[in-house]
């Protein structure tokens, strides 16, 4: 019965839940108190506690626990994770109605259905909802309390229609009661059966007269009953006395035994009566009844998944056990009916449980056992250690006599080892921690250190007294004392985990940074009975992040000294901290009155053409932790300057990318001279182009001469100058290229065409010139590409050339081609002295050259792989290369593939 806001409590299971509640209530307001603490771990009441509108459950209690099946890790979890069946719709109606409109629930006997090692149990439970709210009135969460009361169901279930038998069995006679007051007999009191007898509900009959409210009872004696017993104030028996009245709708003769017995008040007068009175009408449908509420009983001892079995007599024959039992038995029905107990498991005899079953026989009293061991054999003979939740329960007849018990029987084996398995590794626990390079200790819940590992002892040289208590804070550096006292206090108080950094006193005075880490450990009732937490030497990491901030404050004098800005980026925001010549390099004013802004203010002044080069760089970095790139910004007076960004990304222990510390450096100056210098190879290779072209027709032509000329020297010089002219024709040919793609005039002609051809044709080309080295073609896969043939097979001669070229050593370059989705991956690995990582991000950039320690300087004008790299992209590919200095390298091209490329 419930009201909204109110509970209206109508019998004692009621009044248990609003005790229960208040203790609850004193619990959450003295977590502090031992009582409290242990009160809420031991009430026989399951109690849940739901935290925040995802349901968190914050505690709860061994009751609850039991009743789910589950552990203390389920502190913490959201409700409907840890219990699936509690999402149905009703379930989660009545959640939001009490944490969202504070409303208050109680169900009596509610149906609840759970998933228990597999199968769905019903069980039936009186439960409370009630809106958990804080100091300031305000919902916070859901606290729920309940019991089980399943017995109590389900016994009424079996005995609703023969409650007769079961309460002569149990506890007493069902009989009707009354009480009237005065001599026109006005109700004061009547029980339920009453108001069965009669037909009527309480509230019609009390306080008012007898024959007003049953007129059909006037005329048929009992007046004169009435008036006998007030005059002479002895009692009034009757029996099988015949009335006549309606009831459900029925008029009929009904047959009673009664006794009316005169109530006298303080002096003794006789001013009420009481009747007693037993309708013996339904005599024969009682029988019946009895009957069926006996089959019922047997159907729900054998339907329950719980094993059960009720044992008759005193030599406990077995009358009748479920399924559950013979499962846990491992014995058929056949095996056990009709035998004794000790007849089925003679190793029983040597055991407590036959005089335990004797007792509860011979005084009717329960006998419970939460964790009892016992030894039965299989059928195979094995003697197996179980360890059983039994219950003895006497059942008793009409006369209090008992006629049998009701065994009921849960194995929790599992459970008791996996209890003593967590004892053991408490034990396992203290010896592995002496053994860890770090300082390890337990604290209770107030912070008083209750445990420290043999670290500890061996870094302080304190004595296991001296460790104890909160003496551990006098090692602290007396300087870092109040903040690190400070930050302890709070992570008590608000029950929270704590990381603090701080120097820790040596046995030998000295001092050396420590990070002590703190986490609250919980009870099985989620409840915080204390901290685990280490201490670990970071000294030398403390000196090596000073060594970084030195290191970078050097940086940025030296950057400020050349003209380049710093800057630092938080790889979570995108915020830069910077030096004041950043906003100089991007034309900003300085009157910032902080030096922090996001990178999407200084990407607004990013040309929009050189926008993907800067997003394509950081996404390169994300890869390799490099971040490098040259792009155009513009000014607010829409000047155009360049701008060279190098950083490197820095990571958490967890490998998550924190911060990202950079140069900015103005190359409008050093573009602008490329650009001079780009204009003046143009103009040169278009002026050599035809002097050039005229040399070479005119050594062809002494070539001729001279091959009918008996002296081989001149034709040798002939041929000399010959390859001198041709290089320098490649030469001319590259600056016309780089001409032509700086002036956007590189065209191409775009046909089909089969790349495993143009890498055939180059292979062979080449070893026919080459004689140092195999060159290995590893795929003979058709891979067909729209693009320029001619070009295309131009930066595979220009790869291969240069894998033979640096690697004089070796004595292979390998040649491979495959498919990656919807492009053709190409690449040319050489085993020659490799390219150190601070020159491959520049590989492709026009000019650039590599300089090998090992080999010097190579001779040319650094076009080959500028102008390879602009033929690929503008086919729509990438280029890119791998390499390790000493052992290689290999350069990778990538084109679409025809049938996704559109010509």
């Amino acid at each position: 019965m419930f009201m909204e806001g109110d509970v209206l409590y109508d019998n004692e299971d009621a009044g248990k839940m609003f005790r229960s509640f208040n203790l609850i209530s004193q619990h959450f307001e003295n977590q502090e108190s031992d009582l409290h603490q242990h009160l809420f771990t031991k009430l026989p009441v399951a109690i849940l506690v739901l935290k925040g509108d995802h349901y968190i459950i914050d505690a709860t209690n061994d009751v609850n626990l039991a009743i789910w099946g589950k552990g203390p890790e389920v502190i913490g979890k959201p409700l409907l994770e840890i219990m699936p069946d509690f999402s149905e719709p009703n379930h989660l109606h009545i959640l939001n109605d009490v944490y969202k409109k504070g409303q208050s629930f109680y169900f009596k006997e509610l149906p609840i259905t759970l998933t228990r090692e597999g199968k769905l149990t019903t069980s039936y439970y009186t439960v409370e909802y009630q809106p958990l709210r804080d100091v300031d009135d305000n919902i916070t969460g859901i606290v729920v309390a309940g019991f089980d009361v399943t017995s109590h169901v389900v016994d009424r279930q079996q005995l609703a229609k023969s409650e007769q038998k079961f309460k002569d069995m149990i506890t007493h006679a069902p009989v009707s009661i009354a009480i009237y007051k005065g001599r026109n007999a006005v109700f004061e009191f009547v029980n339920e059966d009453y108001l069965k007898r009669v037909d009527k509900r309480y509230d019609e009959l009390i306080g008012k007269p007898f024959f007003e409210v049953l007129p059909e009872f006037a005329g048929q004696g009992l007046e004169e009953i009435f008036e006998e017993v007030f005059t002479t104030g002895e009692p009034y028996y009757a029996k099988a006395f015949s009335a006549s009245f309606t009831r459900y709708g029925k008029k009929a003769n009904y047959y009673s035994n009664f006794v009316y017995y005169p109530i006298r008040n303080a002096n003794k007068e006789v001013d009420g009566i009481m009747v007693i009175l037993n309708d013996i009408s339904d005599l024969v449908q009682s029988a019946k009844a009895t009957e069926e509420s006996e089959q019922r009983f047997r159907n729900l001892v054998m339907q329950s998944p719980v094993a059960m079995g009720f044992f008759k007599g005193q030599d406990l024959i077995v009358d009748m056990v479920n399924e559950a039992m013979l499962k846990m038995w491992q014995r058929t029905d056949a095996e056990v009916m009709g035998r004794r107990l000790v007849d089925i498991f003679p190793e029983l005899k040597d055991q407590p449980f036959p005089a335990l079953l004797n007792q509860v026989y011979e005084t009717g009293k329960i006998y419970k056992d939460d964790e009892a061991i016992t030894y039965v054999r299989t059928p195979t003979g094995e003697l197996q250690e179980k360890y059983m939740q039994l219950q003895y329960l006497p059942l008793q007849g009409a006369y209090k006599q008992t006629t049998g018990i009701l065994i009921t029987i849960n194995d929790i084996t599992a459970q008791v080892r996996a209890r003593k398995q967590v004892e053991e590794n408490e034990q396992y626990f203290r010896k592995m921690a002496d053994n860890v390079p770090v300082i390890i200790f337990l604290w209770k819940s107030d912070g008083y250190s209750i445990y420290k590992n043999r670290q500890w002892y061996e870094y302080t040289g304190a004595s296991e007294e001296e460790a104890q208590g909160f003496s551990w804070l006098n090692y602290v550096d007396i300087n870092s004392r109040p903040e690190v006292q400070q930050t302890l206090f709070n992570a008590i108080k608000n029950k929270t985990s704590l990381k603090v950094e701080f120097q820790l006193r040596r046995k030998d005075g000295k001092y050396r940074w420590f990070e002590k880490a703190v986490t609250p450990r919980f009870d099985n009732n989620g409840q915080i009975e204390g901290y685990i937490g280490t201490m670990s030497d970071i000294h030398e990491r403390k000196l090596a992040e000073e060594q970084l901030k030195d290191a970078e404050e050097r940086l940025r004098l030296a950057a400020e000294a050349t003209g380049m800005a710093t800057f630092d980026m938080d790889m979570q925001t995108y915020n830069i901290i910077y030096s004041p010549r950043l906003l100089e390099i991007f034309g900003y004013a300085n009157t910032e009155d902080q030096n922090v802004m996001p990178r999407s203010k200084l990407f607004e002044r990013i040309h929009p053409d050189d926008l993907a080069i800067a997003e394509n760089a950081m996404n390169r970095a994300y890869q390799n932790g490099s971040y490098t790139y040259e792009a155009r910004i513009i000014w607010a007076d829409k000047s155009i300057h360049w701008i060279k960004v190098e950083g490197k990304i820095f990571y958490s222990p967890s490998n998550k990318p924190m911060r990202m510390i950079g140069m900015v450096e103005d190359i409008t100056r050093r573009k602008q001279l490329e650009q001079h210098k780009d204009d003046f190879m143009g103009i040169v290779s278009h002026e050599l182009k035809t002097p050039v072209t005229t040399l070479k027709v005119y050594t062809q032509l002494l070539q001729e001469q001279f091959k009918s000329v008996s002296d081989a020297i001149p034709g040798n010089m002939v041929h000399r100058m010959d390859s001198q002219i041709n290089k320098l024709r490649l030469l001319i040919k590259d600056l016309l290229d780089t001409a032509r793609i700086d002036t956007g005039t590189l065209q191409l002609d775009y046909q089909l065409f089969d790349l495993n051809k143009i890498l055939n044709d180059v292979v062979e080309e080449l070893s026919v010139t080459n004689h140092t080295h195999r060159i290995i073609k590893q795929s003979s896969q058709s891979f067909m590409i729209v693009g320029d043939a001619a070009r295309t097979s131009q930066v595979v001669f220009n790869l291969i050339s240069n894998a033979i070229k640096y690697s004089p050593n070796a004595q292979e370059v390998i040649i491979n081609a495959q498919q990656k989705e919807k492009f053709v991956w190409c690449s040319i690995q050489d085993f020659g002295v490799g390219i150190i990582p601070d020159n491959l991000p520049n590989l492709f950039d026009k000019y650039f050259r590599i300089n090998n320690k090992i080999l010097g300087t190579y001779p040319g004008l650094g076009l080959g792989l500028f102008i390879s790299a602009q033929i690929i992209r503008l086919q729509g590919g990438d280029i890119w290369a791998e390499s390790e200095e000493g052992k290689g390298s290999t350069f990778w091209f990538s084109l679409p593939l025809a049938n996704i490329h559109n010509e």
